[in-house]
């Protein structure tokens, strides 16, 4: 959701976070006066991969059901 190559980023696992250096697409949305919105059904793409910066409005699936029941 930024753009850059994994080269760039230094994000190549499943459990790797995007830097807070490299700005999300969301991000530079918001920064041009729109409203974003992100919902997620994958658990690595969201807050655990930093994935959610820049969103409005963020859901991931766990946040919709409490007990993780997707």
């Amino acid at each position: 959701l930024s753009g850059l190559y994994p080269s760039t980023t230094g994000v190549f696992h499943l459990f790797d976070r995007l830097a807070d250096e490299h700005p999300t697409l969301a991000e530079m949305l918001v920064r041009n006066g729109y409203t974003t919105a992100g919902f997620s059904a994958n658990p690595i793409v969201g807050a655990l991969s930093n994935l959610a910066r820049g969103f409005a409005t963020f859901q991931e699936a766990a946040a919709v059901l409490p007990n993780g029941d997707i």
